[in-house]
């Protein structure tokens, strides 16, 4: 049952559609009927006409925005239909029912004044639910709570199950878009917010106020209770672009990490990861994403302090799963070369002066300084305690290497670290030659305190396809104790794990 300040903003709802809406009907033998006309824009409002490069749905709900003062809207966030609420799906209340099987059905009606052509996008976006959650859109049948879908000039949706027949406008242009921003409005409707909303935003992203058009500062606020289920995503398909709601084209949101934001190319694993969580999805059911999905592609998502700029993932990526015994031999070098240290160092030997990287497990022992779990297993349960190694700081300005075994050819090394600590030191990657006299070659290196959040790092390694060779991590500690650095998920391969091939979680894994 909806609250009075409810039934007061559906009504106002819809006396805004009134003056178009001709004619409704809903039934299981026939689709919904309706015609509404677009609405002209006012003249006195301060949005630009001038091209600028914006947010792909703003600019397409840019007809409805024109239309009516920020105070007068039915919209906010720019596409989401206005509420008596501006909270996350925190009361579960706002979400779709979970049948007896396991599996969230959330019944739709799609009006018949679509082209043909065009449905078939719906279900490319239906389908990518079905393969790597528990949600399935399902045509209505006799369901009291259900989506309508129309064509209703621009793309809007409410956040979570509001109760009755639930507005979803999806037109042509939207459509054209792409599928993600199909998906984009399907993930609102089952209760999630834009990720820019997220309580925890202003750690991961700067907004410039100055440059947001007058008026329109509101759809910037945080989701004072939001669920916050899965770390920051810059690749999330809910994640505004940087120029969304610019009014002279300058950025409006500026990652504080080098991340390309606001892609509309489908479903993140963060985002399929909150899903399922939300849901309860059961784990390892559903597929997670990866290279035989002839839909999904992905912006790479770095944890905040990563030098690594975002890259396209696509479906020719590779994805590989953690190898325990690390190796794949090809004569006496190695072409290719995994560990997550839960079934020791792989191969991989220590030498140091008075310090070497420790095997470990769960925290370190001095507060204030080193990781609270390891990434391998911790990243997809913090109760889950996995391998790492780390380098304890109580030999202050010392340092500990790391010596791979011999390699041959070019390769990518992708790996994850953390550096956190005031007094912390540095972590650098070398190139040690074969039988060579040449010095060592720095290819990577971090120094100070990064925050307590394990990190991305990777590094393109040129050789040639007759050299050998050896790869270093060489970790210092800092003045002080407070300086306990790790590492964890060590891949040297042709071509690079990418953050977002390192995030998934094995199948069986609790998350």
């Amino acid at each position: 049952m909806l609250s009075p300040v409810g039934n007061v903003m559906r009504g106002l709802l819809w006396l805004f559609f009134a003056h178009s809406l001709i004619f409704l009907t809903v039934s299981k033998a026939s689709p919904i009927q309706r015609s509404f006309a677009v609405p002209q824009p006012r003249q006195a409002l301060v949005l630009q006409d001038k091209p600028v490069e914006e947010d792909p749905i703003i600019e397409m709900n840019k007809n409805i925005l024109r239309s009516l003062s920020p105070d007068q809207s039915f919209l906010i966030d720019g596409d989401i239909i206005l509420s008596s609420s501006r909270s996350a799906v925190a009361d579960d209340l706002l979400k779709w029912p979970k049948s007896d099987d396991g599996y969230v059905r959330v019944p739709y009606v799609i009006a018949d004044d679509y082209p043909g052509e065009y449905l078939k996008k719906f279900d490319e976006a239906f389908q990518d639910f079905q393969k790597y959650t528990c949600v399935r859109f399902v045509p209505m049948k006799d369901e009291s709570d259900f989506l309508s879908i129309h064509q209703l000039t621009g793309c809007y949706s409410s956040v979570g199950r509001r109760g009755g027949m639930q507005l979803l406008s999806l037109d042509v242009k939207c459509l054209q878009s792409g599928k993600g921003t199909i998906i984009h409005e399907f993930i609102h409707a089952l209760g999630f917010w834009h990720e820019q909303a997220r309580s925890d935003r202003d750690h991961f992203v700067t907004i410039s106020w100055a440059n947001i058009w007058t008026g329109f500062e509101n759809n910037f606020m945080l989701v004072g209770d939001s669920r916050n289920l899965v770390p920051y995503d810059y690749g999330s398909v809910m994640h505004y672009s940087k120029r969304a709601f610019s009014k002279d084209g300058k950025d409006t949101i500026i990652p504080i990490q080098s991340a390309e934001i606001g892609q509309r190319l489908g479903m993140s694993p963060l985002d399929i990861k909150k899903i399922n969580l939300l849901y309860q999805c059961a784990p390892g059911k559903y597929q997670p994403l990866s290279t035989d999905s002839e839909h999904m592609m992905d912006v790479q998502t770095p944890h905040p302090g990563s030098p690594i700029k975002p890259v396209l993932l696509t479906a020719t990526s590779k994805v590989a799963a953690l190898s325990p015994a690390g190796l794949q031999k090809s004569g006496r070098t190695l072409e290719s070369f995994s560990c997550d240290f839960e079934s020791g160092l792989c191969g991989w030997t220590l030498s140091g002066d008075t310090l070497n990287w420790t095997l470990h497990s769960g925290s370190v022992l001095s507060v204030g300084t080193g990781p609270s779990h390891d990434f391998t297993l911790g990243h997809c349960n913090a109760s889950r305690e996995g391998n790492y190694l780390y380098l304890e700081a109580s030999y202050p300005n010392k340092t500990a290497v790391l010596i791979s075994p011999m390699l041959r050819g070019p390769q990518c090394l992708s790996f994850m670290y953390h550096m956190y600590g005031q007094n912390m030191g540095s972590i650098a990657v070398y190139k040690r030659l074969n039988n060579s006299t040449e010095p060592e070659e720095l290819l990577w290196s971090e120094k100070g305190n990064k925050g307590i959040l394990w990190l991305y790092g990777s590094v393109n390694i040129p050789a040639l396809d007759s050299a050998t060779y050896q790869l270093l991590f060489k970790g210092t500690t800092g003045s002080g104790y407070s300086s306990d650095a790790a590492l964890d998920d060590i891949h040297i391969q042709k071509e690079c794990y990418t953050y977002n091939e390192m995030m998934i979680c094995a199948a069986g894994t609790p998350s």
